[in-house]
C-alpha cells in the first residue's frame, strides 16, 4: 500500500506487506493490545487505527512507524529479537500515538515553556532546511550521548523539529516513567521538558497519572509491575498491623 501526502513534505508512505513470522506477527499484536489499553478510556478516539505491516518506507527512509492522520503504521520486523523487538514496538508505538495526540489536543501543549526549555539561540532542522525530510537519515542521528542530554536532547533526532522533540520525551513516558521523572532534576533541561510533556497528558485526562507514576510498560518491565505491586501491599500491610497495635490497648 503506497500512500503519496501532499503538503509542504510532500512525503511518500509505503507499508508492504512482505512476509513475516506468523508467531512474531501474533506477539506484535498483542504487545500493541496490551500497550493500548494503558490509556484511560476515551483518550484514544483520535486514533482510528494502527496498522501492521512487514517493511515501512517514509520518503526513501525505511521505519520503524509513522503515522497519517489517524493512523499508526508498524512494523513487524524481519527476526525476533526478544526483549530488543518488543522494546522497538513498544518505544514506537507510543512515539506515533504521541503525534496522533499532539494534533487531535494542540492548545493542551505549553509549547512556550516546552520552548523555553531548549538551549539559548537553539532553532530546529526543520527551521533551517523545510525539505530535510525528503534526505536520507545519517547514522549519527541516532547515536545519544551526555552532550545531547545536557542539552535537553533524548536523542539526536529530536533536534529535527519541534514535534519528534515532543516525541521522544512520550515515547520514554511510556517506556520508563522514571529515567525521566526520578532521574533528572526537575529543573534540568530533560527535566522541565518531561514534565511539560508528562502535563500535555494530564490535561488530555488527569487518569494519565496513573501511566507516569508507574513503574513503565508491562510488556517490557513486568518484574517492576509486580515489585511495585508487592511494595504497596507491604506498606498497606504495615500501615494496617500499625493501626491494629495502637487500638489494642484501649480494647483491653
Amino acid at each position: 500500500m503506497t500512500l503519496p501526502v501532499s503538503g509542504e513534505r510532500d512525503i511518500l508512505f509505503e507499508l508492504t506487506s512482505a512476509p513475516v513470522d506468523p508467531k512474531l506477527e501474533q506477539r506484535v499484536r498483542s504487545i500493541v493490545e496490551t500497550e493500548l489499553g494503558r490509556y484511560p478510556t476515551g483518550t484514544l478516539d483520535c486514533l482510528d487505527a494502527v496498522m501492521i505491516g512487514g517493511e515501512l518506507t517514509v520518503a526513501v527512509n525505511a521505519a520503524k512507524g509513522a503515522y497519517l492522520l489517524g493512523i499508526v503504521f508498524l512494523t513487524v520486523g524481519d527476526a525476533d529479537l526478544g526483549w530488543a523487538t518488543d522494546e522497538r514496538v513498544v518505544s514506537t508505538l507510543h512515539h506515533e500515538i504521541s503525534s496522533v495526540l499532539l494534533h487531535a489536543h494542540r492548545t493542551r501543549l505549553d509549547e512556550s515553556r516546552f520552548r523555553a526549555a531548549l538551549p539559548a539561540d537553539f532553532r530546529y532542522a526543520e527551521q533551517q532546511d523545510s525539505r530535510l525530510w525528503l534526505r536520507p537519515i545519517r547514522g549519527w542521528e541516532f547515536d545519544v550521548s551526555l552532550g545531547y542530554l545536557e542539552a535537553g536532547f533524548l536523542k539526536p533526532w529530536a533536534m529535527l523539529c519541534l514535534e519528534q522533540d515532543f516525541n521522544s520525551y512520550a515515547e520514554e513516558l511510556f517506556v520508563r516513567p522514571p529515567r525521566l521523572l526520578r532521574m533528572f532534576a526537575p529543573e534540568s533541561l530533560v527535566g522541565r521538558k518531561a514534565r511539560v510533556v508528562r502535563d500535555f497528558y494530564l490535561a488530555i485526562d488527569p487518569r494519565f497519572a496513573a501511566v507516569f507514576e508507574g513503574e513503565g510498560s508491562p510488556i517490557l518491565f513486568p518484574q517492576a509491575q509486580s515489585a511495585g505491586h508487592a511494595d504497596k501491599a507491604a506498606t498497606s500491610g504495615a500501615a494496617t498491623t500499625g493501626a491494629a497495635a495502637e487500638t489494642e490497648p484501649s480494647q483491653r
